[in-house]
């Protein structure tokens, strides 16, 4: 692990230096449409390879497709920079290189390499590589396969540096996918037919910018945060005539620069306001460099954080854009929601500071933040459920057909093939990934010695593996309350728990008129009889949707619109 982080690491800085402002001018001078053309000549080149592994491995049918799809391509496709097999003939693709080949004889994997300039792999795939390289026409062409390795990294670039910009630990993510992705390419991985039954919040997946232009057109600053001293970035998005502005308050853990982030950004800015994005108090980024303590979760404190942050950033912007509305509502959903409405208590009872905020939208916010937690940890835990020798079965065989999924067989029109176990594991699991960050990122910060391993430690699998065996119901149990206690001595973990329900602030919700509030009723974060508390206390002023679990149907125009339409009711220029 030492040697692929410091190699992850000088991959990293060549990309920041050279690859990326290389890609960037390459993408400017090249349309797309020419980049696809140089893609599928560089493919066609590959021809050999492809034919012999696939012979290799015994698919005779698939070898008699890529020569087809050679001949072809090559002729009608001029050279290959067409792809009429694929268009006109509808031949079908099969990528085969000799690590998979080797896959399929039994050999094994390997350690994880990652190697200078060549990024993320194994030992069967570096010498998968080796066996490859002149099977591929273009190692014989001088400059051939770097020209085609840039040509195809311009296709990808943004969609690394987002991952680089937004994860914590990228090195760990990388190898995660990578590892999966290529354990699904050798056991030639098929999303199995199966009667699909997930559960809804699995639909949040959809929310992402419609525009790949938008997230590019965001400016992002730096405020020094008076707590802590230190510099947090946000990322704003500036109409040309004078708007009202609105900071969005991401769901547990999302980064500002996120998609569902952005994408709630963009309907913001679509809609002619102003749009402002920072990152969750339980993100890296936020505990970094704006919060007082190290274990965030209790949303009193959390909250007095963000009403900082809030303040800085608004005097940050009206101070650079003095002739701009000061109109400013908050749009939070899933944890930024439960916080918009305690943000909102805060104005309420004069304790929030400095600014005055026009109204608060809150999407999906669980009233009892622990239950919720609880049920993070339930799906997670569904494999535990099931009997010992299938678990592992179940695991690697969701997680590729989660990768399979994200490369495009996923659409918001149609039915997710997932099953209801496999949907539920799948998120618990993202969520379990935000719990290790954060309190890795919060030890680090401040070690409180609740850990046996180095939070600092550069080679981080014995850290993590301690890490991953804590549940969120440990982490507020054992990390957040008892710091809260400290800071709140008169009060008792009982007192603690019920201040982190939005029910102990119901009769402030209850009577503030610039409170908005849109739920859904099968959220599995809301306990029995949250749905009839949220109508008693918001009345007219909370919009039901029968369907969407949490989240999973913000992507869906009615939503979007009646999202909208609750921000224009408390946001007025």
């Amino acid at each position: 692990e030492g040697f692929n982080r410091v190699m992850f690491g000088f991959n990293q800085g060549f990309f920041h230096v050279v690859i990326n402002p290389f890609s960037k001018v390459y993408t400017f001078l090249l349309p797309q449409q020419v980049r696809t053309c140089i893609q599928n000549a560089g493919k066609n080149l590959a021809y050999p390879m492809r034919l012999i592994n696939n012979g290799l491995q015994g698919k005779g049918h698939a070898a008699w497709d890529e020569t087809k799809r050679f001949s072809i391509n090559t002729t009608l496709g001029v050279l290959g920079l067409f792809d009429p097999a694929t268009k006109w003939y509808n031949i079908p693709v099969h990528d085969e290189d000799f690590a998979q080949t080797l896959g399929k004889w039994g050999t094994g994997p390997g350690p994880y390499l990652v190697l200078p300039l060549i990024g993320p792999g194994s030992g069967r795939d570096t010498f998968g590589r080796i066996i490859d390289y002149p099977f591929n026409l273009a190692s014989w062409l001088v400059g051939a396969r770097p020209f085609f390795s840039n040509n195809d990294i311009s296709f990808k670039a943004d969609q690394y540096t987002t991952l680089l910009q937004t994860q914590f630990d990228p090195y760990s993510i990388v190898r995660t996918l990578y590892s999966v992705d290529r354990e699904k390419d050798v056991r030639d991985y098929v999303i199995p037919k199966i009667f699909p039954n997930p559960d809804p919040s699995i639909g949040a997946v959809f929310l992402k910018p419609t525009s790949d232009k938008f997230k590019k057109r965001g400016k992002t600053r730096r405020v020094r945060i008076p707590t802590t001293g230190r510099k947090l970035a946000y990322t704003y998005w500036k109409q040309r005539q004078r708007a009202p502005w609105v900071m969005i308050l991401p769901g547990l853990g999302s980064h500002r620069l996120s998609n569902s982030s952005v994408a709630l950004a963009e309907m913001v800015y679509n809609h002619g306001y102003n749009a402002v994005s920072i990152s969750s108090t339980m993100n890296f980024e936020f505990i970094r460099d704006a919060g007082t303590g190290c274990t965030p979760g209790y949303p009193p404190t959390d909250c007095r954080d963000l009403a900082i942050v809030l303040s800085t950033i608004r005097n940050d912007l009206l101070e650079k854009y003095p002739d701009s509305s000061s109109a400013t509502a908050i749009l939070g959903r899933s944890l930024g929601a439960i916080q918009t409405l305690f943000l909102a208590d805060m104005q309420s009872r004069g304790v929030l500071g400095q600014v005055e905020f026009s109204g608060f939208v809150a999407v999906n916010p669980p009233p009892d933040l622990l239950y919720a937690l609880r049920q993070l940890d339930c799906y997670f835990a569904v494999p535990g459920q099931m009997p010992k020798e299938e678990r592992q079965d179940f695991v690697q065989n969701t997680l590729m057909k989660a990768i399979a999924l994200g490369k495009g067989q996923l659409k918001p029109t149609g039915p997710i093939p997932l099953t209801r176990a496999e949907s539920k594991f799948l998120i618990g699991l993202v969520f379990r990934f935000s719990l290790r960050d954060l309190i890795v990122e919060g030890q680090r910060k401040d070690n409180l010695g609740l850990l046996k391993h180095d939070p600092d430690s550069f080679v981080r699998q014995p850290l993590y593996h301690e890490v991953r065996r804590i549940t969120w119901e440990d982490y507020m149990h054992h990390f957040v309350l008892p710091q809260a206690l400290k800071a709140y001595p008169e009060k008792t973990e009982a007192d603690l728990v019920r201040c982190s329900s939005l029910k102990s602030i119901q009769g402030s919700l209850g009577g503030n008129p610039d409170v908005r509030v849109q739920i859904n009723d099968n959220d599995f974060l809301l306990a029995p009889g949250d749905v009839a508390w949220f109508s008693q206390t918001f009345g007219n002023r909370l919009v039901r949707f029968p369907d969407g679990g949490h989240l999973g149907n913000q992507h869906r125009p009615e939503v979007q619109d009646s999202i909208m339409r609750s921000l224009a009711e408390v946001c007025k220029p």
